[in-house]
This record gives C-alpha cells, sequence and structure tokens, in this order.
C-alpha cells in the first residue's frame, strides 16, 4: 500500500528535477537573455513574450497585455522557441 501512495510523489519529484535540469542547461547555454523577445511553441499553445527572468525552474515572459506567463524550463528546453527580438 505504500508503494502506491508514493507513486504521486515520485512523479512530482521527477517533474521538478527535469524543470531544474532544463533550467541549468538553459542558463548555460544562453540561447536567449532578459530582454528578447521570445515565442514558444508548447504543442498547440503558442506563447510569446519579453523574457523578464530565467530562472533554474521556469522562465517569466511579459505578454503584451502585460500579464505575467511562468513557463517550467522543461517546455522552454523541449519545444520549439523563436527569438523575436534581441
Amino acid at each position: 500500500m505504500q508503494v502506491v501512495e508514493s507513486a504521486p510523489l515520485l512523479s512530482d519529484m521527477q517533474d521538478v528535477a527535469t524543470n531544474f535540469v532544463s533550467g541549468v542547461l538553459l542558463v548555460l547555454q544562453r540561447p536567449f537573455e532578459k530582454g528578447n523577445r521570445l515565442r514558444v511553441h508548447a504543442g498547440s499553445t503558442v506563447l510569446e513574450g519579453e523574457v523578464q527572468s530565467i530562472e533554474l525552474r521556469y522562465i517569466v515572459l511579459k505578454p503584451e497585455d502585460q500579464s505575467t506567463i511562468m513557463i517550467p524550463a522543461s517546455i522552454v528546453y523541449a519545444n520549439p522557441v523563436v527569438v523575436l527580438k534581441q
């Protein structure tokens, strides 16, 4: 019974680790920087905005409507990203 209860925790820990490793790779590779305008293709969703910060687990974008979008680093790392403005 304990194995069944710990399965969601292990899945959550894997997501955190994946986001962290992806964030480290993005910080080291620097494919974009703060102030760049990005378009991130995440499946059928397209997210676009100016990079406000690059954290180890997520990227913060500010779209034209001035809201805030926090995208997990693993999504940014694993999907096509277009740098629109440098």
